[in-house]
């Protein structure tokens, strides 16, 4: 099986890798990003509720099932990159899915992964002001409410979680009695 035909498999029609769902549609113009479906986070102040979209973002690079005849058995290796979670406007989300990305959108969208966590969401302070400011609620409630949700100590958590369920569908798709997976990535992912 090649990379592509695994990567179709690993997204699946409606599957659930590291908390977050992934589909035909999460791989990001057919290519190695995947991008989950969002997760909602609601955001009350007042009479005014935000609604964010919350989603993981990844890069797989696989070369495919190698087959060893020999044993019956199979590997396949897998590098992991530029994991993480981004949250943005729910209606800013829907304009990336039916117009594509936009440079008025990425200003607006905070991001945190294993190299930022130890700053929580609040890392980008000049998109996390953008953000608030667009979604019409101050930027501690916002803050707050995404650290609730997806707290940042737990992102090794959430990429280990992704790794075994990710191990999991390789394996169990796969022909071979005895399938490996060999796990590589940068710092994002390790």
């Amino acid at each position: 099986m090649d990379g592509n035909q695994l990567l179709d498999i690993v997204v699946g029609h409606n599957r659930t890798l590291g908390g977050f769902q992934f589909g035909p549609g999460s791989r990001n113009n057919g290519g190695k990003n995947l991008i989950s479906r969002p997760l909602e986070v609601r955001v009350q102040d007042g009479t005014t509720t935000a609604v964010l979209a919350v989603h993981l973002n990844v890069v797989l690079n696989t070369g495919g099932e190698v087959v060893d005849r020999r044993s019956g058995s199979s590997s396949v290796k897998i590098e992991g990159s530029l994991f993480h979670l981004t949250a943005r406007l729910a209606g800013s989300q829907s304009s990336i899915e039916q117009h594509g990305a936009s440079i008025l959108t990425a200003g607006e969208s905070i991001h945190i992964g294993r190299s930022n966590a130890d700053k929580g969401w609040g890392n980008n302070p000049a998109n996390t002001r953008a953000l608030a400011d667009k979604a019409g609620v101050p930027a501690e409630l916002l803050l707050a409410a995404l650290q609730n949700r997806f707290p940042p100590g737990d992102i090794p958590g959430i990429i280990d979680r992704f790794k075994t369920d990710v191990g999991r569908v390789v394996i169990n798709a796969l022909l071979p009695e005895v399938v490996t997976v060999h796990w590589e990535g940068d710092k994002s992912f390790d």
